[in-house]
C-alpha cells in the first residue's frame, strides 16, 4: 500500500475525526488495527468517543506533529 506523507494540506483535506479502522486504511496500516487502538487506549493518539464510536481526532493529531516551521528542540 502507498505510504501517506502527514502534511497539513493532507490534514486539510480529512475529515475532523476518522474511525479507527477509517484511520487505518487512510494511513495504509490495516493490518494493525489492534496496536493503533492499543495506541489510544495509551493516550499516544488523540481520541474522542462519539457514541459508541471510537474516534481518531484528526485536528488534535495534526497539532502533535512537529512544524517544519519551528525549530527543532533538540537542536544544537
Amino acid at each position: 500500500m502507498k505510504r501517506i506523507e502527514l502534511t497539513p494540506a493532507w490534514f486539510s483535506q480529512c475529515p475532523r475525526y476518522l474511525s479507527v479502522k477509517g484511520f487505518c486504511l487512510a494511513a495504509g496500516l490495516i493490518n494493525r488495527q489492534k496496536h493503533i487502538e492499543t495506541l489510544i487506549d495509551q493516550g499516544v493518539l488523540p481520541s474522542r468517543r462519539i457514541g459508541r464510536y471510537l474516534m481518531v481526532d484528526m485536528h488534535r493529531l495534526m497539532l502533535m506533529l512537529p512544524s517544519h516551521d519551528r525549530k527543532d528542540a533538540f537542536a544544537d
